[in-house]
């Protein structure tokens, strides 16, 4: 059962993370993004992922109450680290990645808000969150799912 919970803790951490397509220039860019953010940085995204995410009308005024100023501040963040790491920290990487790929940026963002997003499912107290669902799941019928 404790491989199932952890299967759809990165399960549910990888889907921000879908494969996108990229030239090589785009994967530099992406190398670069991971390579220099900090773990502070990558929580600025975590930070910004979650109030996007609290946005959906699943969410919203429910789980998480993110005010408009909130929201604002959360994307004034990313947009400021994003627009760092593309001028100046990895700015030869994305003038390449510009000049010869058509997706160079979006296949770029996912790349980086994909590790943040594997940070925000990180960690021992959101593990401990997840396994909770444990609880609802039946290990006899979901182990009769796997062929014999």
């Amino acid at each position: 059962m404790k491989k199932i919970i952890v299967l759809f803790s990165m399960l549910s951490a990888t889907t921000l993370a879908s494969p996108a397509i990229a030239g090589i220039y785009t994967d530099d860019l992406s190398r670069c993004f991971v390579e220099k953010t900090t773990k502070d940085d990558r929580a600025r995204l975590v930070r910004w992922l979650f109030t996007a995410a609290a946005s959906n009308p699943a969410l919203a005024g429910i789980y998480a109450k993110i005010t408009p100023e909130q929201m604002e501040a959360a994307n004034k963040d990313a947009g400021g680290l994003l627009m760092q790491l593309l001028t100046n920290t990895c700015v030869e990487q994305a003038r390449k990645a510009a000049q010869y790929e058509p997706q160079w940026l979006p296949a770029s963002m996912q790349v980086l808000f994909g590790v943040a997003g594997a940070e925000m499912f990180a960690g021992p107290e959101v593990t401990q969150s997840v396994a909770g669902i444990g609880k609802y799941l039946d290990e006899k019928k979901l182990q009769e799912l796997v062929p014999k």
